[in-house]
């Protein structure tokens, strides 16, 4: 969807990261008054578009935050680091990388607390086109394994990457498509 059609919103309600008024959100075939808000942040992960790293401390240490407020033990830090491209960077301060670095480092801080569903809103939307690409490859290979819920505008993002296009205009669900037949590896 266009900017204001929603995508945003949804995407933070679904993660838990606002309240709603009307409806029902299930997850894990329970409600989510069930679960409590607590659970869902806590077994979510989010990559935010403009990051929302701490920038005056170092890579590791944002990781590390974000695992202990999951309740979890930080153990795979480097291994997350090597699998985001970014190992020998987990002493470096955020302030110091790149957008797409950035972008990265957000992305392993929603793998190291080992989740099954990670949300993404607007990933590519501050990095030009070769990090955009990077980006979207990693995401779609997390999708192997975890469930990827992502927001954008870029239609072309969505053709070539998605398994599955909801369309949002104000706040309506205007079209519900599955990208059966679309080869991921066509560059």
């Amino acid at each position: 969807g266009k900017s204001g059609s929603g995508k945003s919103t949804l995407l933070n309600i679904m993660s838990g990261n606002d309240d709603y008024t009307m409806g029902k959100i299930y997850y894990e075939n329970r409600s989510y008054t069930s679960l409590g808000k607590t659970y869902i942040i806590n077994n979510t992960g989010y990559i935010y578009q403009d990051y929302k790293l701490i920038e005056s401390m170092t890579v590791e240490d944002n990781l590390r935050i974000a695992t202990e407020l999951a309740g979890k033990r930080p153990e795979n830090i480097a291994k997350i680091l090597e699998r985001v491209g970014l190992d020998g960077y987990a002493k470096s301060l955020v302030c110091e990388l790149s957008g797409g670095q950035k972008q990265r480092v957000a992305i392993a801080r929603a793998l190291v607390k080992d989740v099954k569903i990670i949300f993404a809103d607007e990933p590519t939307g501050n990095l030009d086109d070769d990090n955009s690409i990077n980006i979207m490859n990693m995401l779609k290979e997390l999708s192997k394994e975890k469930l990827v819920v992502m927001v954008t505008h870029d239609v072309g993002l969505c053709h070539k990457y998605a398994d599955r296009i909801i369309t949002l205009d104000d706040g309506n669900i205007i079209s519900d498509s599955l990208e059966c037949e679309i080869d991921y590896n066509e560059k």
